[in-house]
């Protein structure tokens, strides 16, 4: 009996070390990555100055520091869920919610970009209906392109039932090139406006790729349309 429980005493510490190994591990999470740093047209952008990154818990927040080419990396780091936050000057902070991080002695890799916001004025917003397509017309200027020559700019459109249609109150949006001719001047058909009436909006976005997180320019003037 004795041997039994002396036996048992043993497992259970055995069991409670090895418990207490696991959740030491679970709690460690080793991070790095890389910022990215782009300008509205595309171009790699290398002043790192005060760049930063952050990530926050309910209760916790660990920020690590971006050397001179953008890369980073954090030791003290727990698990859990966090919202990441990267900032740079002259750049809209990128912030991306409930991102899981789980315990190990690998590394974690965790890659992030950022846009210059756009400058893109757009103006003058008309639709016309042609043969029963709609089309969406307007001028874009943008004083610090680098393109001489006709050229495409990039723009997202917003929509919305009622005038108060903007980037944050909209039912749908999507992203667009427009060729800009020598008038700074654009025509693009319009699609997914298959409603009896509906309002939009347009900002400029950065002209590379698929990104416009943080970079969407000034709303244009707002636009309905109506087949009544």
């Amino acid at each position: 009996m004795y041997k039994n429980l002396l036996f048992l005493s043993l497992t259970l510490a055995l069991i409670s070390c090895t418990e207490k190994e696991i959740d030491r591990l679970e709690l460690q999470v080793k991070v790095k990555g890389k910022i990215n740093l782009f300008s509205q047209f595309g171009e790699v952008m290398s002043d790192y100055s005060n760049v930063a990154i952050t990530f926050t818990d309910t209760d916790k927040e660990f920020m690590a520091e971006v050397d001179s080419v953008g890369n980073y990396e954090i030791t003290e780091f727990t698990t859990g869920s966090y919202n990441i936050f990267v900032t740079a000057p002259g750049f809209v902070t990128r912030k991306i919610e409930g991102v899981q991080f789980l315990g190990g002695d690998l590394w974690q890799l965790s890659n992030f970009s950022l846009a210059q916001p756009s400058t893109s004025i757009v103006s003058d917003l008309a639709i016309t209906n042609k043969n029963g397509s709609l089309y969406l017309s307007g001028r874009i200027v943008n004083e610090q392109s680098p393109n001489t020559e006709n050229f495409y700019r990039r723009i997202i459109i917003y929509f919305h039932d009622t005038s108060a249609v903007s980037p944050v109150n909209n039912t749908s949006s999507y992203v667009v090139y427009v060729a800009i001719n020598e008038y700074n001047e654009f025509e693009t058909e319009l699609y997914g406006s298959a409603l009896d009436s509906f309002y939009c909006v347009v900002c400029g976005v950065p002209d590379f790729y698929d990104f416009y997180y943080g970079g969407i320019g000034t709303p244009s003037n707002v636009v309905g349309y109506s087949n009544n």
